[in-house]
């Protein structure tokens, strides 16, 4: 299977600062997990229960203005956090191009987001302030039997699981 775990933080803490500009605070992660097994694998499905293709992944994002600071600003300011998530898994018939008879197969993706933006600041802002918390998943989970390989008992499954965790504060 395939794994994936980032963080990514960026932070102002603590101090004064004083712009006749904007100020942007911005933190961003992107990863992606995949699971495939190519045409041409040599596996036997003879006397296995389970044939998974799990991916799974984890990140950490945050973006911070904390300790006190002062933020003053002639124009905007904009602190955002943003994850983006891709996970892919594929077990199907074509792509494993052998007998499957496992009593379980099965595509499985798990995505575990942390998201958080926070502030515990003074900001001053002659035009706007966005805070701002974005998520983004994308999760492909394919499972299927088709004319590239034989089936034969059990079942077939495919699985995506998101569990998000997205905070502004």
């Amino acid at each position: 299977g395939g794994a994936w775990s980032e963080d990514s933080a960026v932070s102002i803490t603590g101090g004064t600062i004083t712009t006749g500009g904007g100020v942007q605070v911005i933190a961003n992660n992107t990863g992606s997990a995949k699971a495939v097994i190519e045409n041409g694998a040599k596996i036997s499905g003879i006397g296995v229960n389970d044939t998974e293709l799990p991916t799974g992944s984890w990140y950490d994002t945050a973006a911070y203005i904390n300790g006190k600071a002062v933020v003053d600003a002639q124009k905007s300011i904009l602190v955002r956090s943003t994850d983006n998530a891709t996970a892919d898994s594929n077990a199907t018939a074509t792509t494993i191009g052998i007998l499957m008879n496992a009593s379980e197969t099965y595509g499985y993706n798990y995505v575990n987001p942390k998201n958080k933006t926070s502030i515990q600041a003074t900001l001053m802002a002659r035009e706007s302030i966005g805070i701002e918390a974005l998520s983004r998943a994308v999760m492909n989970s394919i499972t299927e039997e088709n004319s590239g390989g034989l089936f034969s008992s059990g079942e077939l499954y495919a699985y995506n699981l998101l569990n998000r965790n997205l905070t502004t504060e």
